[in-house]
């Protein structure tokens, strides 16, 4: 089973933001190992609070600073949302918050996120994952969206990048 890590960015839109988090968790047939990290741009309508409440996390981050190249993660100590995910269905074995002190913009949320896991602060003791996804906080994501794409990635080894767009 490959290793998949969702990599999601928000800011003020808690709902959307647990819609994706719901649609993740019931993605069908996926065949994959699925962990999640979502980073709170410095939302000021309680996204974090709300995200950890409705889910449940595994850790969450704080991360320091106002420069995206240069995160500075502070792991809090865990609350009352340390416990088991108990909104996400299915799919998502674990799903870590970082909550940004700054809003950095998307890519630099997306930069945030990678750091996260590239430097073990997310996942720490975790090997690397096959795949990583990245989602926004505000899509239509259909329930084989996750299975197409690893069949995408499958089809040739020379493949280093899959992507999807979703028509209406």
């Amino acid at each position: 089973r490959p290793s998949v890590v969702a990599l999601m960015v928000t800011w003020n839109r808690r709902e959307a933001a647990a819609g994706v988090l719901r649609a993740l968790g019931a993605q069908a047939g996926h065949h994959a190992r699925v962990r999640a990290i979502i980073v709170d741009n410095a939302s000021t309508d309680g996204t974090s609070d709300f995200l950890a409440g409705q889910f449940g996390v595994a850790r969450t981050l704080r991360n320091d600073t106002d420069r995206a190249d240069a995160p500075a993660f502070v792991p809090l100590p865990m609350g009352a949302e340390a416990i088991a995910p108990r909104g996400l269905i299915g799919a998502i074995e674990s799903f870590v918050l970082v909550r940004n002190t700054h809003n950095l913009g998307g890519t630099g949320g997306f930069n945030t996120a990678m750091r996260a896991l590239h430097l073990g602060a997310a996942f720490p003791g975790e090997t690397a994952p096959d795949f990583v996804w990245l989602l926004d906080d505000d899509i239509d994501l259909p329930e084989d969206a996750l299975a197409c794409l690893l069949i995408a990635a499958g089809t040739d080894p020379g493949i280093a990048l899959v992507g999807s767009r979703t028509c209406d």
